[in-house]
């Protein structure tokens, strides 16, 4: 990113002014850049504006409070998601590296596909969080989700308990004691 700024700008990028830095952002947009990317290119351009001005060749900072205002779009792209027959092939004919993990690699795959969750709340999840009676789980809550209850499905119930029974405590003795 930066090697383009300096040959974009040659000699001048040593001495560029606020001007200058501008319109190479607007060249940027020119050539139909991201905003996500435009930001990031700001960002490496004010890193070298940085170390100009702390290794003493340069006294003040061209772009210090520049601010890129675009909108950027974080919706879902639907189009981009798989079907639902696409994801149900992929949990029935999912198969482990290790044959030790099929287990636990099944049921972190049905709770990613079945209940959407997210792998930092699937590395929350405790055992007693999952009530196979009631046939659900409680996933806790953090910055971006609230706390809730989900049911499993059918399969999933099956899935857990056989985990509980054979492989839970192997994988239990293997953990370190937190130190928390």
């Amino acid at each position: 990113m930066i090697n383009r700024y300096l040959l974009t700008l040659g000699q001048r990028a040593e001495k560029a002014t606020y001007t200058e830095v501008l319109d190479y952002i607007g060249l940027l947009r020119t050539l139909g850049l991201h905003p996500k990317s435009l930001r990031n290119n700001l960002f490496a351009i004010k890193i070298y504006y940085n170390y100009l001005v702390a290794s003493g060749k340069r006294k003040d900072h061209p772009c210090r409070y520049l601010n890129l205002k675009d909108q950027i779009n974080r919706q879902i792209q639907v189009e981009s998601l798989y079907p639902k027959e696409t994801l149900q092939e992929l949990y029935e004919t999912y198969q482990s590296k290790n044959p030790e993990n099929q287990q636990r690699d099944k049921i972190i795959i049905s709770l990613l596909i079945y209940q959407a969750l997210t792998v930092l709340e699937i590395s929350q999840v405790k055992i007693g969080d999952v009530n196979l009676e009631a046939g659900t789980i409680k996933i806790k809550g953090n910055s971006k989700n609230k706390g809730r209850i989900l049911s499993l499905k059918p399969n999933q119930i099956l899935l857990f308990h056989n985990y509980l029974e054979n492989d839970w405590k192997r994988y239990n003795r293997k953990q370190k004691p937190s130190k928390r």
